[in-house]
């Protein structure tokens, strides 16, 4: 054996860690740069088809033959126009299986510029239906086309350079072109595709009156064979509503409640999935306007229109859970449920009383049916997410005698909720919404003084420490990492300690024996262990009010109360003034329905040593205290 000295073995466990440190650094740039990816290439799957079709010339091609490159067959039409290479160059894009098969970049300013006169030419309503077929499907897969580099730099896209032409003129005389429906049906999918490119180009064609001639055109389609018609026209305007800050121009080009009642009240069997496809894509049109202007949805949405969109997400459900569907039907669910969560959402709960009544009660109990799902999958417990937050909404004037939301929705829909938080399998993210839901029907509504509502929330939080399992669901949930699950628990565990004491004289002991203190502590050590640099004084990782140094400061507050050496008397805030749920005085009240309000407190010290504002107690409220849902704040 060789009798040469190894090198010394020193700092192995540091070089180790660090290196460990680095490749786990750039696995993470890695995988957020491509989640940033798969979530545009999904937005563009929404927002753009492509064309697949065969060429309709009676000359035969010989399969023996090579095809040609769309590049190549690009520039036969533009030396030789005629329909034999529109054709041939239709059938090389539509045939193509790369992503962005005649990128615009590769083309010279001057052949873009003659590419789309000859395009223009082939549009007039002179030519032969066959010629305007191809143009427009020719159109139809150039806007598909996503630029290579759109995503990181300020590319030109073949949207932004075909809406820079003569193109949109020709589109507009489609609109009304004596052709057939299947010209109409093309220009509504090339107008759609070019929507759905970026914000710039919604604003052109909002700018150039194609909403009007849209809307127009489906007043036109009577029949039941233009479902393929309908169908374009609400996607090419649920395209142009995306991302949007206003509805309005929707309403002024002459969308009203009719037009949604002419095809709400179509029949429509389960063998007539097309229809269904044409209903989906009206959802999404509704949903995107009515999250904008409140006075939209008193244009668009009456109580006929409401009733029957209520029969729908009925049969919907109960359809996809019988049968496991998981086509056109189910991906129409969530659009209903943001429908109406953008109605319980808007002008202060105005509607949540007519939600609640309409077609005897059917929105909350189908809300309740996705949250009683035996064994729910992946895609399920999303459609559960989304349900449980317009369930909160609902639940947010929980407290008023006679109001709905007291009456019919909460004893209907807080039995399911709680009943969430005690299956372990369920995802954090779902229970997190089911917390700020139970949060937000135990805490004062919206706009209210809290003695007046005291009463019935103090019912319902007996309710949940009564119910077998929830302390321990709720102590579980205030060791996780997530702040927003953290704070309702916290708000509940506080309001057990503070409230229950009157009701069950071993109240201090059940919660002792819950580990209560052992979670508490671990709040506080993770506020501690997340101090940014400098004392946290310039940094936030909460956001807002209500983060994570809100819920250290109660948990501590906790503590220093019923966890202390001193006698400690649980029944402390014996008049009702003294109490407000999740809120020890002097933790100061902030309303969510006024962004302007001020919050109050008697004790200076308690402010968010993060923010240098006062803390939230209150529940979510409406819309994560916005009139807009937090999904329709992400623009596309």
């Amino acid at each position: 054996m060789s009798s040469q000295k190894r090198p010394a073995r020193t700092n192995v466990k540091d070089a180790s860690a660090s290196s460990l440190r680095k490749s786990m650094t750039q696995r993470r740039h890695r995988l957020t740069a491509q989640i940033r990816k798969n979530k545009k290439s999904q937005q563009i799957q929404l927002k753009r088809r492509h064309v697949s079709s065969v060429s309709t010339l009676s000359t035969p091609i010989s399969t023996s033959e090579t095809p040609k490159a769309p590049d190549e067959c690009l520039q036969q039409l533009i030396a030789s126009p005629s329909i034999f290479t529109l054709s041939s160059l239709q059938t090389s894009l539509a045939s193509s299986k790369q992503p962005a098969s005649l990128p615009l970049n590769d083309l010279s300013s001057q052949q873009a510029d003659q590419f789309l006169h000859v395009l223009t030419g082939f549009l007039s309503i002179n030519n032969e239906e066959t010629c305007i077929l191809h143009s427009l499907r020719i159109l139809t897969n150039l806007a598909a086309m996503e630029c290579l580099d759109s995503y990181y730099t300020r590319s030109t896209s073949w949207c932004s350079f075909i809406l820079a032409s003569d193109i949109p003129s020709g589109l507009a005389a489609s609109l009304s072109s004596p052709k057939g429906e299947s010209v109409l049906e093309q220009a509504c999918w090339v107008i759609g595709n070019i929507a759905g490119d970026s914000q710039h180009c919604r604003d052109r064609l909002i700018s150039l009156g194609f909403i009007p001639k849209l809307i127009a055109s489906l007043r036109q389609c009577t029949t039941d064979a233009s479902v393929k018609v309908r169908r374009n026209i609400y996607w090419a305007l649920s395209n142009m509503a995306r991302g949007n800050s206003t509805a309005l121009p929707f309403v002024q080009g002459g969308l009203s409640s009719s037009d949604l009642l002419s095809e709400l009240k179509r029949d429509v069997t389960d063998d007539r999935l097309n229809e269904w496809d044409v209903r989906k894509e009206l959802y999404c049109l509704i949903t995107f306007l009515t999250g904008k202007e409140d006075e939209v949805a008193d244009i668009l949405l009456n109580d006929e229109v409401l009733t029957i969109l209520s029969g729908h997400f009925s049969y919907v459900t109960n359809y996809i859970l019988e049968k496991r569907d998981r086509g056109t039907l189910f991906q129409s669910v969530i659009p209903l449920i943001r429908i109406f969560g953008n109605l319980a959402t808007m002008a202060g709960g105005k509607y949540v009383p007519g939600l609640i009544a309409v077609g005897a009660n059917t929105i909350v109990q189908t809300l309740a049916i996705w949250l009683q799902v035996h064994k729910p999958c992946g895609e399920t417990i999303t459609i559960a997410n989304e349900a449980t937050w317009v369930i909160g909404a609902l639940l947010c004037d929980v407290g008023y005698a006679d109001h709905p939301s007291t009456t019919v929705a909460c004893p209907i829909l807080f039995p399911v909720l709680c009943n969430v938080l005690l299956v372990g399998t369920f995802t954090l993210e779902w229970k997190r919404e089911v917390l700020n839901a139970i949060w937000n029907a135990l805490a004062a509504p919206p706009g209210s003084a809290g003695e007046e509502t005291l009463y019935t929330r103090d019912e319902l939080l007996l309710r949940i420490y009564k119910t077998k399992g929830m302390i321990r669901a709720l102590v579980g949930l205030c060791t996780c990492m997530d702040v927003d699950a953290i704070r309702p628990a916290v708000n509940i565990i506080d309001a057990f300690h503070r409230r229950i004491g009157r009701h069950d004289d071993s109240a201090a002991r059940i919660l002792e024996e819950a580990e209560c203190l052992h979670a508490l502590e671990h709040i506080c050590d993770a506020a501690s262990t997340s101090a940014s640099y400098g004392g946290g004084t310039d940094w936030s990782t909460a956001g807002h009010s209500g983060g994570m140094d809100y819920c250290a400061e109660m948990a501590a507050n906790l503590i220093d109360d019923f966890y202390g050496d001193e006698e400690v008397d649980w029944d402390i805030g014996g008049s009702s003034k003294e109490f407000e749920f999740g809120v020890k005085e002097p933790v100061p009240v902030f309303d969510f329905t006024d962004q302007n309000a001020t919050s109050s407190t008697t004790h200076n010290s308690l402010k968010d040593p993060m923010l240098g504002q006062q803390s939230s107690g209150r529940g979510r409220g409406r819309g994560r205290g916005r009139v807009l849902p937090s999904w329709m704040l992400n623009k596309v």
